[in-house]
């Protein structure tokens, strides 16, 4: 009797470890592969400022896109950064025609403004300088 209970114990036991065998593969589900976070792909605009609202803190800019004129209104953020010839500027300092390249991301249907670089304004043109030589008389 002795050795029937050891038979069936010993039975009992590999049919314990074949079943955690086979139950391990089916077990484990498929590895779970890490979600990419896709970055927000920045955007280019370029106009000029129609509008600045620092209560709203949105910034309307005026420029062409593919020969058609188009007015967008950027959100703005803490994160933003103006910059002017690479000096810091506030969005109070931000005027009505000053010329502008917006680099931007789309959230939904908002567009949010990253950084927004004023352009130097253009110089205009050239003043003749009158040349003093010509009516200067010649000494020998």
């Amino acid at each position: 009797m002795l050795i029937l209970f050891i038979v069936v114990v010993f039975a009992v036991i590999a049919v314990a470890r074949q079943q955690k065998q086979t139950e391990a593969p089916t077990s484990a589900s498929a590895p779970v592969l890490p979600v990419k976070e896709e970055k927000p792909k920045i955007e280019k605009f370029l106009g000029a400022i129609e509008n600045v609202n620092e209560m709203t803190g949105t910034i309307d800019v005026k420029g062409k896109v593919k020969k058609e004129e188009k007015r967008v209104t950027f959100l703005t953020d803490d994160n933003m950064r103006i910059t002017r010839a690479g000096n810091e500027m506030s969005l109070a300092e931000l005027k009505k025609g000053m010329a502008v390249s917006v680099e931007y991301k789309k959230d939904g249907d908002k567009v949010v403004a990253v950084a927004v670089k004023v352009s130097a304004p253009k110089a205009g043109p050239k003043k003749e300088q009158p040349n003093t030589y010509e009516d200067q008389p010649v000494s020998r």
